[in-house]
C-alpha cells in the first residue's frame, strides 16, 4: 500500500481520498495531506476503527471551512500545516 500512496505524490490536480484508517494513515506518514474533510455524524457507534492508527509526524490542522446538514451532520475541511 505504501508504494501505491507515495505514487499519489506524482500526480499532478487534486485528489480525493475516500478511504479508512489504513489508507489515511499511510497518506499522513507519507506526507502527502494537504487538506482533511471529515464528515461528522451525531450517531455514536461504540466502536470503531481509527481514523489515523500507528506512528507518523505530529501534524497541526487548521479549520478552514465548516457545514452543516439537515441531518446535524457536520462536513469539516482542515488545512494541513507544513511542518
Amino acid at each position: 500500500m505504501v508504494e501505491d500512496a507515495s505514487a499519489l505524490a506524482d500526480l499532478e490536480g487534486d485528489i480525493a481520498l475516500f478511504a479508512g484508517g489504513g489508507a489515511a494513515t499511510a497518506a499522513a506518514r507519507l506526507g502527502l495531506l494537504d487538506e482533511v474533510r471529515l464528515v461528522v455524524n451525531p450517531v455514536l457507534l461504540g466502536g470503531g476503527t481509527r481514523l489515523f492508527d500507528g506512528e507518523y509526524a505530529k501534524t497541526a490542522f487548521t479549520l478552514v471551512d465548516d457545514r452543516r446538514f439537515a441531518s446535524g451532520a457536520l462536513l469539516l475541511t482542515y488545512a494541513v500545516e507544513a511542518g
